[in-house]
C-alpha cells in the first residue's frame, strides 16, 4: 500500500503531467506581459505630466462647456430627425445613433488625457448624455485642483520631498493622481 500522496505541484500521470506546467508558464508569461504594459503606459504618462496638467490646468473646462453643448444639440437634432430615417433603406435606431455620437466626444475627452478608449457595444446612452452634461461643472473644479497641482508640483521641484526621502517624483505623482481622478469620472459613463 505504498500509494503515493497527491502533491499539486508534482505533476502526475493521473492528473495530466504534461498540460498543468505549461498553462502555468503561459499564465505567468501573460501577468509579465500585462505588468510589463502598465509599466510602459505609466512611463509614457510621466513624460506626458506637463502636458496633462496644461490641459486639466484650463482646456478641460472649456472642451467640456463646448462638448456639454455639442451632446445637447445632437441629441436634439437626432430627436427631429428621427422621421426622416423611417424613409431610409439603410436604418438604425435613435439609440445607436445618439450612442455614436455622443461616444465619439467622449472619446476625445479621453485622449487629451492619453487614456485608453473603451468599446461603446451595450453602453447607456443615458449616462452618456448625463456625463457629457455634468462634466463641464466638475470640469471647473477639476481646473481649480489642476493649478494647485502645478503649484504644489513647481514647489515640490524647488524644496524637494519635505520628509526628506528623495525617492520619487511627488508632483508628477499628484498630476498623474488628479489625472485618473478625470479619466474614472470619463469612463464611468462608458462603464455601465
Amino acid at each position: 500500500m505504498s500509494e503515493r500522496l497527491h502533491n499539486p505541484y508534482i505533476p502526475s500521470s493521473r492528473h495530466g503531467s504534461g498540460n498543468s506546467l505549461p498553462s502555468a508558464r503561459v499564465s505567468l508569461q501573460s501577468e509579465y506581459d500585462h505588468e510589463e504594459d502598465l509599466f510602459e503606459q505609466r512611463r509614457m504618462l510621466e513624460s506626458k505630466a506637463l502636458n496633462i496638467v496644461l490641459y486639466l490646468s484650463g482646456p478641460c473646462a472649456m472642451v467640456s462647456f463646448v462638448l456639454c453643448i455639442y451632446s445637447i444639440l445632437a441629441t436634439i437634432t437626432i430627436f427631429v430627425l428621427a422621421p426622416l430615417s423611417l424613409c431610409s433603406s439603410k436604418r438604425s435606431s435613435i439609440w445607436e445613433q445618439l450612442l455614436s455620437t455622443l461616444a465619439s466626444a467622449q472619446r476625445f475627452q479621453l485622449r487629451c488625457i492619453y487614456a485608453p478608449t473603451a468599446d461603446i457595444q451595450g453602453k447607456s446612452v443615458v449616462s452618456l448624455i448625463s456625463n457629457l452634461t455634468l462634466s463641464p461643472f466638475l470640469s471647473m473644479g477639476v481646473a481649480v485642483a489642476g493649478w494647485t497641482v502645478a503649484i504644489y508640483w513647481l514647489f515640490a521641484a524647488i524644496v524637494g520631498d519635505p520628509d526628506g526621502t528623495e525617492g520619487g517624483d511627488d508632483g508628477r505623482a499628484t498630476v498623474l493622481g488628479l489625472r485618473k481622478w478625470w479619466e474614472s469620472w470619463l469612463n464611468r459613463a462608458i462603464i455601465v
